[in-house]
């Protein structure tokens, strides 16, 4: 069973996403990681009114200094800097618990440039709804065939053969989609089998 890595390296397409500043890695990002930032922000006791604001607020930092991100931590996981500005973003609200304001440009900045910290653990049903987003993600990217070939593939209750006979194409082509696709949706979330 596949699982969050706590040392992996951000995907490799959301950085160039980020890098080229393309909508698409943007409209990603925020439809993978917003869950993830609202469960934070809840697991750190932001008033339920306050968590949008806050999660506002990290993904303007994720798209001010996305581009960057690489530059600023080589080797960090991705992850574990959106802990840091989402947590830098909640201590800066408990600073000032009046009223969460826009946060500067040199806010902005201090909190993508601070010392990372561990990311906290995250519920099965977090990482459920980040995964469901992922696979909403590649399944728009592909043709519906494909996909439910894949979705075919996944279940593990046909054989390969079984599933390329129902949709007349050969094993190896299935085998192809399965690999590919759930690539795809690991290189989304930062997955892998074995964390490393």
């Amino acid at each position: 069973m596949a699982t969050f890595a706590t040392s992996d390296s951000t995907s490799q397409s959301l950085v160039r996403g980020l890098q080229n500043r393309c909508p698409v890695a943007w409209s990603r990002i925020a439809t993978i990681y917003s869950p993830l930032i609202l469960h934070w922000t809840a697991q750190m006791q932001v008033p339920a009114a306050d968590r949008e604001d806050v999660c506002q607020e990290v993904l303007t930092a994720v798209i001010q200094y996305g581009a960057r991100f690489r530059q600023l931590k080589p080797t960090s996981s991705f992850r574990s800097w959106l802990w840091t500005i989402t947590h830098r973003c909640v201590q800066h609200i408990r600073r000032d618990p009046h009223r969460l304001t826009t946060l500067d440009a040199q806010q902005l900045a201090d909190f993508v440039n601070s010392p990372l910290e561990d990311e906290p653990e995250h519920s099965p049903e977090i990482a459920n709804r980040m995964l469901f987003a992922a696979k909403t993600i590649v399944q728009n990217s592909v043709n519906p065939r494909t996909w439910d070939i894949f979705q075919d593939a996944i279940a593990e209750e046909l054989s390969f053969e079984a599933i390329a006979d129902r949709y007349e194409t050969t094993t190896a082509n299935v085998r192809q989609i399965k690999f590919r696709l759930t690539a795809r949706i690991r290189d989304l979330l930062e997955l892998t089998d074995d964390a490393s």
